[in-house]
Formats: structure tokens, sequence, C-alpha cells
């Protein structure tokens, strides 16, 4: 301690002479005492501080030889991250992908289907002169997409005939009798588990079940190139008794175009679903009362041993850090008692004070470090 902060310090705590040993009274009431108590504190603050018995063994792994006894000094609940972490998984795991299910799309495309005919059809007869550009326009409009040059004049060839329109409202219905997703790259991903299918246009709760075979479910392009594969062998009868050019691969090339996906699959709902069930798992939690053996001499240290002795650390760490956090509050507030103390009586004397700040705050960063 230099010169200056031997002298800040005398002007906080003050000097002790031969006379305040003379008597308890006047040792009492003397800087000694004060200089006692201080130093007292602080060595007790210090051995606080810095007082640890290691009674846990560290740098263990599985296998180890316990050379020792180790018991629960206390009570702990401890938790198990890992354990609570792989139920967390298991759960996640179990949530199935939930796909709404629309029942009612292979109606709706036929009925599109039917209108779009009938309503050409009616022009067609109000309009005998009516060009092909002029059908293909009210057609395309009912329909909701294109046809393509060969198509339309496909179309115009058979005057919109009601033997062209059973012929694909006839393909889409049986196409469509199966069920058909607009991604199978993510249906492929839900595997063996399956998934849920939720009928849209049911609004009971009972709306909901779980189909495992996946493998009957077909992605939109899949089932158009069926349709096109399994209707090329012949022209049905009908169509032959209109003794008119028709190209069968244009006809089925226009029912294709008709097939729309009745599955979707719904990612905000499944992965508000997964969030909710993680959300319930509980955490696996170890309880050890104190007294209680964790591990006997001689026995080898399993994996359960270890989430025992890091759970205990990890507590005992936290439990440090506070008592330290409170101690240096408490040094704080004694080391500032002092000057609190002497501003008091020394309130018109600012030099004197500035010096009491200057050791008191010189006392409290060294006895922090």
């Amino acid at each position: 301690m230099d010169a200056h902060s031997s002298d800040s310090a005398k002007s906080v705590f003050g000097t002790w002479k031969k006379s305040d040993f003379s008597s308890w009274r006047n040792f009492y009431h003397s800087p000694a005492m004060s200089w006692l108590l201080f130093s007292t504190g602080c060595l007790l603050i210090t051995l606080v501080l810095s007082f640890q018995v290691a009674t846990l063994p560290t740098h263990v792994r599985v296998g180890f030889v316990a050379s020792k006894d180790i018991k629960a000094d206390q009570n702990y609940e401890i938790v198990d991250e890992k354990s609570t972490q792989k139920n967390r998984e298991d759960v996640l795991d179990s949530v199935l992908q939930l796909y709404d299910y629309d029942e009612a799309a292979g109606n709706e495309v036929d009925k599109v289907i039917q209108e779009a005919f009938s309503k050409t059809r009616s022009w067609l007869a109000e309009h005998p002169q009516a060009t092909s550009e002029d059908l293909r326009d009210i057609f395309e409009k009912r329909i909701g997409g294109n046809l393509t040059n060969e198509e339309a004049k496909q179309l115009y060839g058979l005057k919109y005939r009601i033997e062209a329109e059973l012929f694909i409202r006839n393909l889409v219905q049986r196409s469509m009798t199966a069920l058909i997703v607009d991604d199978a790259n993510l249906l492929q991903k839900s595997g063996y588990k399956g998934i849920v299918l939720r009928r849209i246009r049911i609004v009971s709760g009972d709306n909901e079940v779980v189909e495992k075979n996946i493998s009957n479910i077909k992605s939109l392009e899949d089932s158009r190139a069926d349709l096109l594969d399994r209707s090329k062998k012949s022209l049905p009868v009908s169509l032959q008794a209109l003794k008119t050019n028709i190209d069968l691969d244009t006809l089925l090339q226009i029912a294709s175009k008709f097939l729309r996906a009745d599955l979707t699959c719904n990612l905000s709902e499944t992965e508000f679903r997964k969030t909710r069930a993680v959300a319930k798992v509980k955490p696996v939690i170890i309880k050890m009362q104190s007294g209680e053996s964790i591990i006997r001499s001689g026995d080898r240290f399993e994996p359960s041993h270890l989430v025992i002795l890091e759970g205990i650390q990890k507590q005992k760490k936290q439990s440090s850090q506070k008592t330290k956090t409170r101690q240096k509050r408490k040094l704080k507030y004694f080391c500032s008692k002092p000057l609190k103390t002497k501003r008091r009586n020394q309130q018109n004397q600012n030099a004197t004070y500035s010096r009491v700040k200057h050791v008191n705050n010189w006392l409290f960063n060294s006895l922090a470090q």
C-alpha cells in the first residue's frame, strides 16, 4: 500500500495509539477496533469465496471404476437432458403429415366439364356460323384453362357433341377415384408411417383418418400419364359411330387437363401440431435424496451415473456463482458503510470525502479480485 493509499485508509478508520489498549472501553471505541473488524471481515469473506470441497470426481467416463462410494450431499432434482431430448424427438417423429382431402374434387371437375360442353353447344345452336375460335373462347372461359390449336380443332370437328363430353367425363371420373397428391416429394418423406387425411368438407370433429398405405396415392403427373396409357387401346363405340376424323390422343390430352389433386399437404398445421406435441413433453427428472448412494466403490460408471454427477456439478456451480454474487454485494455494502458514516460527520470537508471515496474503491477492487 503506497503512502497516498495509507493516508486515505487512515482518513476512514483513523490511527491508533498506545492509550487505546489501556482498557477494553478505550479499545472498543478506538480506531484499532475498526481496523480489527475490517480485517476479520475481509478474511472471512475471502475464505467463503475460496472455500470449496471437492467431493465429486471429475473427468470420469463410462466404464471407469469408482475409487470410493459417492453419495448425494443434499436433495437434488436433476434434469436428464439427453433422455428429455430423445423423448421430444420420438414425439416429433410420431406426428404424421397432415393432408387436406377434398372429397368433392371429382364432382366439381365433372360439373365444370359438363357446363363447358353444354354452354358451348348452346352457343353453337344459337350461332350456327360461329367459328372455331369463338367456340374455343367460350369453352376456355368455362374450364378456366387453355386448349392447344389441335385440341380446339378436334372439339370443333366434333361440334362439342355429347358423345365427346361423356367420353372425357368418364375418363376423368375413373382417374379421380384414386387419391391424387399435388407434391409427391413431400409424400415420399412420410415413408412407412403414413399420413393423416383431414376431410375438409366435413365440419364435425370426426373428420380425420390415418392412411398407412401411401403406395395407393398417386401424383398428379402420374395420374395424367396413367390416363393416357390406359385409354389408348381403342376408340369407344359411341365415338366411332360419329364417322368423323377423330384423334384419340388429342381427346386424351384434353381429358388429362381436367385432372386435379384432391390431397394437399397442410404444412402450417403439421408444424403447429409438432410444436404443440413437443411442448407437452415433460423433462425427465432424476430425484436424489440426501445420503442416497450414487455409485459404490468398485462399480463401473454407467451413463446414468455421469448424468447424475454432471447434474450435481452444474447445480453446485450455479449455487456457487449466486453465493459469490451475494458476497460481492455484501462486500460493497460493507466497504461503503464507513464512507457514509464519515460523510455524515464531515459534510463540509470535500477534500477528505474525495480521499475516502478513493480508498473505498481501491479496497473493493482489491478484495473482489
